[in-house]
């Protein structure tokens, strides 16, 4: 991840460049047998990525998911994180094969090509229409432009049918108070007087 973050910072602007970072899971570590399962998994992985992260939040980006500016970052980059796995039966477009899958791009990526401008406007809505076409069915209801009235989150992992949702979003920004319960947390219990075998 470190390494996609600083080639992507010396992006030169074009969409011929413009790469995503494709990153597959062995279906033996991926212990989900249900859509909501794959989705927790891959919040474990963005939630363990960002505690491992070295740089601090950028200051710029909402800390609460529910806000319209935030968005999961990595090393000082905003990033847009695709969720796809094949439980995914009526949204064809996030079933990409039989394993779990993160399809990654910067999050300026899309205000660069696809922003809410009336050019970004039109290349969203071909691309939605394209979709839509490819899955059958209306675009997930909760895709909408960043920054807008929408969730970010919710369009990393959406759900194979479309309506409403209620769920809240599992990941936790790391400040000074949650990296200190996170720490106490995994910390081993020095109550009992065994002695912990190597």
């Amino acid at each position: 991840m470190s390494q996609y973050v600083r080639l992507s910072r010396e992006w030169d602007g074009s969409l011929d460049t413009a790469y995503p970072l494709v990153v597959g899971f062995s279906r033996d570590a991926v212990a989900a047998d249900t859509a909501e399962g794959y989705d927790a998994f891959g919040w474990r992985i963005l939630q363990a990525l960002h505690d491992l992260d070295p740089a601090p939040w950028p200051s710029h980006v909402g800390q609460d998911a529910n806000a319209a500016d935030w968005s999961m970052c990595f090393n000082g980059m905003p990033l847009f994180v695709n969720m796809s796995h094949p439980l995914h039966q009526a949204r064809r477009s996030r079933h990409l094969g039989r394993h779990f899958l993160f399809v990654i791009n910067p999050r300026e990526r899309f205000d660069v090509f696809a922003g809410d401008t009336p050019g970004g406007r039109q290349v969203r809505t071909n691309i939605r229409q394209r979709i839509e076409r490819y899955d059958g069915q209306p675009h997930a209801p909760q895709l909408g432009f960043f920054g807008a009235d929408s969730r970010e989150w919710w369009q990393y992992s959406l759900l194979d049918h479309n309506g409403p949702r209620a769920d809240r979003c599992p990941f936790l920004v790391r400040t000074a108070t949650t990296s200190t319960a996170r720490a106490a947390a995994s910390a081993p219990s020095h109550a009992s007087n065994t002695t912990p075998t190597p």
